[in-house]
């Protein structure tokens, strides 16, 4: 059997190649997950968008609260963690049970959401710029002290 120069060259270079774009689609998601998120009130609804967005109406809404630490015992089912407390994703606690998750800090103050839904019961956000949390806390407070 003879040694074929090409179809060794051939080879090596399909494995560097579905290697760089398996790295390129790995790195993509991580970013868009943790770029995309946008939340904001839009008449009477709370939109996050992004790779683990949803809609909630404020008749959804049972209560609004800010806190200085995150639930006890949280553990990730789908979602991403990063250095320096960024958690984007769909996340498990023992005292709150389903939270959807997007923490973009590892400091106070968060933002609890508490849903009149089936599917996910809590909602916990954080800011940066706690500013930014706490606006947000302000806003979704007024809406609700409306209705």
């Amino acid at each position: 059997m003879r040694f074929n120069r090409n179809t060794y060259h051939s080879l090596g270079e399909k494995k560097y190649i579905v290697s760089i774009i398996l790295i390129v689609l790995v790195f993509g998601g991580i970013f868009l997950a943790l770029h995309t998120s946008k939340v904001g009130l839009q008449g009477d609804t709370l939109k996050i968008s992004g790779v683990y967005g949803m809609n909630v109406s404020m008749n959804d809404i049972k209560d609004v609260s800010l806190k200085d630490s995150l639930p006890q015992n949280l553990i990730k089912n789908d979602g991403i963690e990063f250095f320096g407390g960024k958690r984007i994703g769909k996340y498990k606690s023992d005292d709150l049970g389903k939270i959807k998750m997007y923490s973009y800090t590892g400091k106070g103050p968060y933002l609890y959401i508490t849903l009149n839904c089936e599917d996910y019961k809590n909602i916990v956000i954080a800011y940066k710029d706690k500013k930014q949390t706490e606006a947000l806390y302000q806003k979704i407070a007024d809406k609700k002290s409306e209705k």
